[in-house]
């Protein structure tokens, strides 16, 4: 990566210029060639911009005070990121974050911000292998389970030797009805997988906290 001095003739430079990219550091500038990043454009990726856009032209439908009642939600009800930190989100992130679940669970978004809840959580997940590549995930929750309350499940790729298994590294598997309490995840072959689940509440679009299991996989 070249260092470069007096950068586009100036004393420093940040950002994209043509087709390089310059970084101001504390006592320097790097220059490196711009590289397009990836765009896979799987299919979940495909549905989830969908859904995004589709949302977008609905919030853009919405009445003002519609719109300042979830900008007052969104502002009274801070989240938690995949690492855990807390953060205020807009009231358009709002109303993607809960209408998203929705449309993926095929029911009508809702115009108006949902009344919070108590969050529900696992109480116990266990799995148990019943096929060369199938496992079997059963669990018991905070609250009894109706139709109402859906597990969201989450698997990684295989994991390297050591590392351990964090959200970042999942994908979206499946949303299996609580109420069922149990699903079975099929494997695409041998290693040591992080399965996360947690549960939602359909009316309110309540999220509950991560529950992690460590599976190991000798097919």
């Amino acid at each position: 990566m070249p260092i470069v001095r007096t950068p586009l003739y100036s004393e420093k430079a940040s950002g994209k210029f043509a087709t390089q990219v310059f970084q101001a550091g504390k006592r320097r500038t790097i220059s490196r060639r711009y590289v397009s990043p990836p765009d896979p454009a799987t299919p979940a990726q495909l549905d989830h911009r969908a859904i995004i856009a589709t949302l977008s032209t609905l919030w853009r439908a919405l009445s003002p005070s519609l719109r300042d009642a979830w900008n007052a939600a969104a502002y009274d009800r801070p989240v938690r990121n995949r690492v855990g930190q807390l953060s205020r989100l807009s009231g358009f992130n709002l109303y993607a974050r809960v209408n998203t679940i929705r449309r993926q669970l095929d029911t009508t978004p809702l115009d108006s911000p949902p009344t919070p809840t108590p969050a529900p959580f696992f109480t116990s997940c266990h799995w148990v292998w019943i096929e060369t590549n199938e496992i079997r995930l059963s669990w018991t929750t905070s609250t009894p389970p109706t139709s109402a309350y859906f597990a969201d499940i989450w698997v990684t790729q295989p994991l390297s030797p050591g590392r351990r298994p964090t959200i970042h590294w999942a994908t979206h598997y499946y949303y299996q009805p609580a109420n069922l309490l149990g699903v079975v995840v099929e494997l695409p072959g041998s290693g040591r997988y992080g399965v996360f689940l947690r549960l939602i509440h359909t009316a309110t679009s309540t999220i509950g906290p991560w529950t992690l299991l460590d599976v190991l996989a000798e097919l």
